[in-house]
């Protein structure tokens, strides 16, 4: 039962940090170019709370999806 445990957590964390989980809002509108926050889906923040990955390590922006 640990092994399978570990291998979960080990799939969810691959899942979690893969393209498209995080998510982008236009924060201000310029005509030089607007400017966007990036962050977690409130999903992959939800996966992450039952793996124990702090998400705080990793950039959001290398996982939006374009």
């Amino acid at each position: 039962m640990v092994n399978k445990t570990k291998e979960l957590k080990a799939a969810l964390r691959k899942a979690i940090l893969s393209i498209s989980r995080a998510k982008s809002r236009c924060v201000e509108v310029d005509p030089a170019g607007n400017s966007y926050e990036v962050d977690w889906l409130d999903e992959v923040k939800g996966w992450a709370k039952l793996c124990n990955l702090n998400l705080k390590k990793y950039d959001p922006t290398h996982y939006w999806g374009r």
